[in-house]
């Protein structure tokens, strides 16, 4: 079982490479525009960052869960890196409406845009998913709140509440539990 402390590395370079993508995205912008060729250039290194750092860390997510990972653990990285990627969605957001007052091509950037946030949240959400579907076989989440908070990491906003709430939650039924050991959830 991995200790609670050990800072996943696929989680940190997730991190770290999608703030260095968003300030590259800002960059281009800002100074060369959102040209043919600067756009590319983005859309290639989002395809990078899909295929080497997004489904990685989803799998990484699972195989956690699989590992004995304590459900408080996964749902703590979770909740770090939704809470984490907060200026990222606001920036993407003030971006989406900078380039939405464009003109007509705004719509086709809005989308991409949407995409990429939407990437972001089903990478992070990973963790979620895996941690409430520990924490229920734990025994220490209902299915309904199952149900209901995978259900949550799929919306915009609902997805950084939810992850908090659900940490919040298994984490104080592992503390009454380690309390009181004859205690039931």
């Amino acid at each position: 079982m991995t200790r609670p402390h050990r800072i996943p590395v696929p989680l940190i370079a997730l991190l770290i490479l999608q703030y260095l993508h968003a300030i590259t995205v800002l960059i281009v912008t800002f100074t060369i525009g959102l040209t043919g060729d600067a756009t590319g250039v983005l859309f290639y290194i989002y395809c990078g960052l899909f295929v080497f750092v997004y489904i990685p860390n989803s799998i990484y997510a699972f195989l956690r869960a699989r590992r004995g990972e304590r459900s408080s653990v996964l749902l703590f990285w979770n909740m770090l890196i939704k809470l984490l990627f907060v200026p990222i969605y606001i920036g993407v957001f003030l971006l989406s409406i900078l380039v939405g007052a464009a003109g007509p091509f705004a719509l086709a950037f809005w989308a991409v845009f949407l995409i990429y946030d939407y990437m972001m949240l089903l990478t992070t959400s990973m963790y979620g998913l895996a941690g409430i579907r520990r924490a229920r076989r734990e025994g220490i989440i209902t299915r309904k709140a199952a149900v209901v908070h995978s259900i949550l990491h799929f919306f915009f906003c609902a997805d950084v509440i939810s992850s908090v709430l659900i940490y919040l939650k298994v984490k104080t039924a592992q503390f009454s539990r380690q309390a009181s050991p004859d205690a039931a959830l």
